[in-house]
């Protein structure tokens, strides 16, 4: 009686993986991902298409995040039921403007988990919308779908994939952090409902004033100055995005037009320095505003009630709407002088990233 004997180099073709070079071992890894992944779940993962996967979407967000989307009051769900009724001009509409990329996971016809994926900045992807039914969840559902998002960010060189979570979401927690995803950043998000404007608002101190071209080199320093190294790290904070001038007032324009938007900017001036910044998009149809506020470490606790104050002072001549502030946790002067103004807060996300190799 023989005995089979096989070689290891049979076993199989990857047994060698590390000792190849990092691009062919990374081309290798993603093969085997995606093969394996086809394999096991040829019908489950599919690719996120608008006219198929959209309204069966809606009905599992508003499943997963339906208290959230409320106390926000975003209006998500309802738009996308909207656009699910469009048929054949939701297909014209994605040719136009690309919805985000994204997976789902599919069980008898049924959408049942999703993840959702966008560019962020350059080589930094943002993954959200990481839903699961309720009666599917147990079943890893949610680990396969970020793990194909993460290999799809992967394959198109994605240096950081990014995302947003409540510090509650104990489960969604440890499914990120397994795959290797660290906090950052803690975001503290504040609105401010119309019926709760402050009654009476005054014109800027003289210490406060708007942007003018020749602020651009002082208001990249104090962007440097005022966010955090890490935050740095995953979105570089460019010069070119703080120049001030005839065709950044053009693109405002623009902006106005065909985006609904409009923009303020104030700065805070100690002597000839600039060391605050807030900045405010009124979005004139359908809202909310979003405002931010930005001081030199130095400087906190001097300028955010004033900032905030002047930027809501510029809304005066537009219909009033919520609007919504998103404060980092290491700036709770700004988080103080908002709840002075009636802001409230309604939720903490941790922001989280994973760098990508």
């Amino acid at each position: 009686m023989y005995a089979l004997q096989i070689q290891p180099r049979h076993v199989c073709p990857l047994a060698n993986l590390k000792e190849m070079k990092s691009p062919v071992r990374d081309d290798m890894m993603s093969l085997l991902t995606t093969f394996t992944e086809e394999k096991f779940h040829p019908h489950h993962i599919q690719r996120f298409t608008p006219d198929q996967h959209l309204e069966g979407l809606a009905t599992l967000i508003e499943r997963s995040f339906g208290k959230e989307l409320a106390r926000t009051q975003n209006a998500m769900v309802r738009e996308m039921r909207q656009m699910a009724r469009w048929g054949l001009m939701l297909r014209l509409a994605h040719a136009i403007k690309p919805f985000p990329m994204g997976y789902v996971w599919m069980e008898k016809g049924k959408v049942v988990g999703n993840v959702n994926l966008s560019t962020e900045s350059g080589d930094v992807w943002r993954l959200s919308n990481v839903a699961v039914l309720p009666s599917f969840r147990g079943r890893g559902i949610a680990g396969h779908l970020v793990d194909r998002a993460i290999e799809y960010a992967r394959r198109h060189k994605a240096r950081y994939l990014v995302l947003e979570v409540s510090p509650d979401n104990t489960i969604a927690l440890s499914l990120y952090r397994h795959r290797g995803f660290k906090t950052f950043e803690t975001l503290h998000e504040l609105y401010l409902s119309p019926a709760s404007w402050p009654l009476f608002l005054h014109p800027l101190k003289e210490d406060v004033r708007a942007v003018r071209a020749s602020d651009s080199p002082q208001l990249h320093r104090l962007m440097l100055s005022s966010l955090s190294a890490e935050h740095r790290q995953r979105f570089p904070v460019r010069a070119c995005a703080f120049r001030r001038g005839f065709w950044q007032k053009i693109l405002q324009y623009v902006s106005a037009a065909f985006k609904d938007e409009l923009i303020f900017e104030l700065v805070g001036e100690c002597g000839q320095s600039i060391v605050a910044y807030g900045r405010l998009t009124a979005s004139l149809f359908h809202g909310p505003h979003d405002l931010e506020i930005h001081v030199r470490p130095d400087q906190r606790g001097q300028w955010e009630l004033e900032l905030a104050k002047g930027l809501l002072w510029s809304l005066r001549s537009l219909p009033r709407s919520k609007v919504r502030a998103r404060i980092a946790s290491h700036h709770p002067e700004a988080i103080e002088a908002l709840e002075a103004l009636g802001f409230e807060s309604v939720r903490v996300l941790k922001q989280m990233s994973l760098e990508i190799h």
